[in-house]
């Protein structure tokens, strides 16, 4: 009887520790999102150094929220490697929305003369923005949308 009601404590137990485990699974913070978004886009940046652009959106929003935004994706006169295709979201599913931008570029100062020989000096000048829809449980990038201009 004692093994019996000994063997039933230690499945509750169990039970209960692994049904914690399933329903606190932990989500990414937004310094994680963002640090995934950059690993993403760093090898399509002229620079290849994060200080040059700018988190301008930054939020948790679910897959039927954001499909249509990225549903015309594509990457056309971007530079650097091809992305991989995007994945299907998942209407209920949860994500991170991150969206950069190059660092603005600051006028010259008063020393200084633009001309021809001397132009002003533009950081990343082939990427508009860029879109990312990070998995918010496992850290996937699901989908990525490049606005590119011209080059």
């Amino acid at each position: 009887m004692t093994y019996k009601l000994l063997s039933f404590s230690l499945a509750i137990m169990l039970l209960t520790i692994l049904s914690s485990c399933i329903s606190n699974s932990p989500r990414l913070g937004q310094d994680q999102a963002v640090d995934i978004a950059w690993e993403a886009l760093k090898p399509n940046t002229s620079s290849g150094k994060s200080d040059n652009w700018e988190v301008v959106d930054a939020h948790r929003t679910t897959g039927r929220e954001v499909v249509g935004e990225f549903l015309d994706a594509r990457f056309v006169n971007c530079p650097g490697p091809l992305p991989p295709e995007n994945k299907a979201i998942k209407s209920s599913s949860q994500y991170w929305y991150i969206k950069v931008v190059p660092a603005p570029v600051f006028p010259p100062t008063q020393e200084e003369t633009l001309s021809p020989a001397n132009p002003p000096q533009i950081l990343e000048p082939h990427i508009k923005e860029v879109i990312f829809l990070i998995d918010m449980f496992d850290g996937q990038v699901v989908a990525r949308k490049f606005t590119c201009i011209p080059y």
